[in-house]
């Protein structure tokens, strides 16, 4: 478990159009700032980057991340503790507050759960990892929840592209970082490359 310390929020803005800019909420837990963290080399630039992003702030982008499509992208069924922790957050009837009512919960439940609407970005895209886990075994994840998992065409694509950034930025391979959606119901695991 990585999860340790004080939960951290800073706000971070993103233009979505000439009329809308849209906040998301990036929350760390201090332990991103250990410099002593004993941990596989990629963890430990995950940590060293949020870290940074944190302190420094999310430079301007234009593009965002649902704009590239990416096709054909295979993806199955996939069984984890999201779903569970997903339908106890009881987030159905809150409108446009649902993701922050999951979040909330893996913040407070999920031990793996290590950052919150984690900004990530290219030359020319960004876009924001709704939740970054680590695993026992050092595996990164990248995880989005989705109301109705099943009909999320859009998720394939997107997570992809996350990945792609954020594996670029730990140079990583991107099929080291694992991607999922989820809703209470189900989740889905793409499958790599």
């Amino acid at each position: 478990m990585f999860k340790k310390g004080e939960r951290l929020t800073r706000h971070c803005r993103r233009k979505r159009s000439e009329t809308y800019t849209a906040t998301h909420e990036f929350s760390v837990w201090s332990d991103v700032f250990d410099q002593e963290l004993d941990a596989p080399k990629h963890i430990r630039m995950l940590y060293g980057y949020l870290g940074c992003i944190f302190i420094d702030g999310v430079p301007e982008r234009e593009g965002s991340v649902t704009q590239l499509a990416k096709k054909d992208i295979s993806f199955d069924e996939h069984e984890t503790k999201l779903v569970e922790h997903c339908a106890m957050s009881k987030y159905q009837g809150w409108g446009n507050q649902q993701h922050d009512k999951v979040q909330d919960y893996l913040a407070e439940h999920d031990p793996y759960t290590i950052g919150i609407e984690v900004p990530v970005f290219d030359d020319t895209t960004n876009g924001f990892i709704d939740i970054l886990r680590i695993h026992d075994d050092y595996t990164i994840e990248i995880s989005d929840f989705k109301p109705k998992a099943k009909n999320a065409k859009e998720a394939p694509s997107q997570l992809w592209n996350y990945r792609r950034m954020l594996a670029n930025i730990l140079r990583i391979k991107p099929e080291d970082i694992v991607c999922t959606w989820f809703d209470e119901c189900t989740a889905f695991k793409i499958l790599s490359p």
